[in-house]
């Protein structure tokens, strides 16, 4: 297992699309809907997890609680991937088999299975494999939006490999 690999990630309200990305990139972040800090951090205290924040001040109360938390800077999208990723000290890499909105595991289906529950016409012509999950109902595919997706993949790896992060790097969370 990578570093980083094991470790439970959850994303505060204001990090839905992080998490999104995070998980089309084979990492598993839950997110968390509470508005409330202390309830946060509470809640990723209890699920010995590590939070993924752009909140200063939910940062610094996680530091002072010896919380795990990733403070993320404000960069652009691509920058702020990149960051996170050397923060779990690990790569992007292309992950097909987890819910980009619930964060559950979804399965290989048959395309007879997507046709009768109402896949696109065009996707149901141009793919052969496609996945479901049972949680979210979702069906997913390889449309035409992969290609946005490997782009961002290697660009997030360019930045990873080519040049410096700025801002400080998380400290690993004491045990």
């Amino acid at each position: 297992m990578q570093k980083g690999e094991g470790q439970k990630l959850v994303a505060d309200a204001m990090l839905v699309k992080m998490a999104r990305w995070l998980r089309l990139f084979g990492v598993s972040v839950k997110e968390i809907k509470y508005k409330n800090d202390k309830m946060i951090l509470a809640y990723v205290k209890r699920n010995d997890a590590t939070l993924l924040t752009c909140d200063r001040t939910a940062y610094q109360m996680a530091r002072k609680r010896r919380i795990g938390c990733i403070f993320i800077p404000n960069m652009d999208f691509d920058h702020q991937l990149a960051y996170v990723f050397k923060a779990l000290g690990r790569a992007p890499k292309i992950n097909r088999l987890r819910c980009t909105l619930c964060n559950r595991q979804i399965m290989p289906i048959s395309k007879s299975f997507a046709k009768s529950h109402n896949t696109p016409a065009n996707a149901l012509r141009q793919n052969n494999k496609f996945y479901y999950c049972s949680a979210c109902k979702k069906i997913y595919w390889h449309g035409s939006h992969w290609v946005h997706i490997r782009k961002r993949a290697w660009r997030v790896k360019d930045i990873l490999s080519s040049r410096p992060i700025l801002g400080s790097l998380p400290q690993p969370r004491p045990r």
